[in-house]
């Protein structure tokens, strides 16, 4: 039994990696005795936060930044996948270096954890001086139990059906082949329109505010981000584009040729120049809109 190109594309460019952060609530439920209000208790609830200090604010900005670095649809590595939550698609060529994130940021978090045990007790007792008759020590685990739940981990994830299946049952072997197929080709789609819409972001927004102005009628003012989160993604797209989507990478092929060799100050200091730009780029912003109404999903741009 074979499977169609689409998702021969997937099994062949991509490999699945299941990524999970572990962490410590900061939340609490506390009781709402002593608390005076117009409302049934019954239906409310009160909630303390603890370890608002700065060492635990380290290790969670550690984890956002992992998470951009793979996540993010501008510059990270990874893919999206429909299969489960923190299941996404690596393609091959970036594997090496999606496992290198990972394991920095894993030993980066130990040295964190330890700036947290360090301060540990004096945090309580901050919070026992902030929560006042709401502070409970059942709140703050053991400090052998607050190491161990702080993790980075991930496991690669065989995408295709079983061999070892075919050689149990025939039929079974079948269904399991179909079902692959099925979520493959509805991946497929999404990458797809993920890219797409993307960059269809990005442009949008870079022509807004090389075309706009503002209250005052002067040219709207923009960030170096405005250019070089454009080609974070163009850097980063060829490895992405693991359908082979030729329709987005020739019209991403034009912007990037605009690019090349500009400067956001070239941008900011000559208005003809600016203006130009931004006539190229509302032609490239109208070609991606094409595809993306193509692909009849509704995008989200940015304000």
């Amino acid at each position: 039994m074979t499977i169609d190109n689409d998702a021969n594309e997937i099994l062949n460019k991509t490999i699945a990696v299941s990524i999970q952060f572990g962490s410590i609530g900061q939340s609490r439920k506390v009781s709402m005795t002593g608390v005076e209000i117009d409302a049934d208790k019954a239906r409310l609830s009160l909630s303390a936060k603890i370890l608002q200090c700065k060492e635990a604010d380290a290790i969670r900005s550690l984890f956002t930044e992992i998470r951009l670095s793979l996540v993010d649809s501008r510059r990270g590595l990874l893919l999206p996948s429909l299969f489960k939550r923190g299941v996404y698609l690596v393609p091959i060529a970036s594997v090496e270096s999606v496992d290198s994130i990972l394991k920095d940021g894993k030993g980066r978090l130990s040295e964190l954890v330890e700036n947290l045990v360090a301060v540990y007790p004096e945090r309580i007792n901050e919070d026992r001086q902030a929560l006042g008759s709401r502070f409970s020590e059942a709140h703050y685990p053991s400090v052998d139990a607050l190491r161990e739940m702080f993790s980075i981990s991930w496991r690669y994830l065989s995408l295709g059906a079983s061999s070892q299946l075919q050689s149990i049952s025939a039929s079974v072997y079948a269904d399991e082949v179909e079902r692959v197929r099925t979520e493959c080709v509805s991946v497929g789609e999404e990458i797809k329109a993920t890219l797409r819409g993307a960059a269809l972001a990005l442009v949008t927004s870079m022509h807004e505010r090389l075309a706009g102005f503002d209250a005052k009628g002067k040219p709207r003012i923009f960030r170096d981000s405005m250019v070089t989160n454009l080609l974070d993604f163009l850097n980063t797209f060829e490895v992405k584009n693991v359908m082979g989507d030729t329709e987005l990478g020739n019209t991403l092929g034009q912007m990037r040729d605009l690019l090349n060799g500009l400067t956001p100050s070239d941008l900011r200091s000559h208005d003809s120049l600016r203006a130009s730009v931004a006539t190229q780029v509302g032609k490239i912003q109208e070609s991606l809109a094409s595809l993306v109404t193509t692909q009849n999903r509704k995008i989200v741009l940015p304000d």
